[in-house]
């Protein structure tokens, strides 16, 4: 995930910068543009409940843990300078699905799916944007997007 935050030389205002600065000010001029990077990888494992509807239809519900390793950060467009970044792994015991599947052929399947878990990791960046400034973004975020419908299609032989 990239995400565009200021413009370079452009001073800007946020209740966070302001916060982060004891009170003091909310003003925050880099010196380059800034963007926000998330990147994660994710390990998953679990199981599902199948139910069949019909010969060619199976509604399910599955359940798993994960093991996400992720990194948030900072940094210029082509990421050749960094403001401030943190990276962890993290277990995260439980994911929730509902899906169904559709047998198009008896090898071939196309699978509906809605996700409803996403990790939650504790983001600390100390000094960010300078250098013993002070500043400190602690965050919990998602590591990927919280609620996510996605279709699949699968072959077997």
């Amino acid at each position: 995930m990239r995400v565009f935050q200021a413009d370079e030389g452009e001073t800007v205002y946020s209740l966070w910068a302001y916060e982060e600065s004891g009170y003091v000010d909310g003003n925050v001029t880099p010196t380059t543009d800034v963007y926000y990077f998330l990147n994660t990888a994710m390990f998953r494992i679990g199981g599902k409940y199948v139910y069949s509807v019909g010969k060619r239809i199976d509604v399910w519900y599955g359940a798993g843990v994960g093991f996400c390793g992720w990194t948030a950060s900072y940094d210029t467009e082509d990421r050749t300078q960094t403001y401030g970044s943190d990276n962890d792994f993290l277990f995260a015991p439980f994911y929730q699905m509902l899906g169904f599947d559709y047998k198009v052929k008896e090898n071939i399947k196309l699978t509906l799916f809605f996700d409803g878990g996403s990790p939650v990791a504790e983001v600390i960046i100390e000094d960010l944007f300078n250098d013993n400034d002070g500043w400190t973004w602690d965050a919990e975020k998602h590591i990927m997007a919280p609620y996510r419908i996605g279709l699949t299609f699968s072959m077997s032989p």
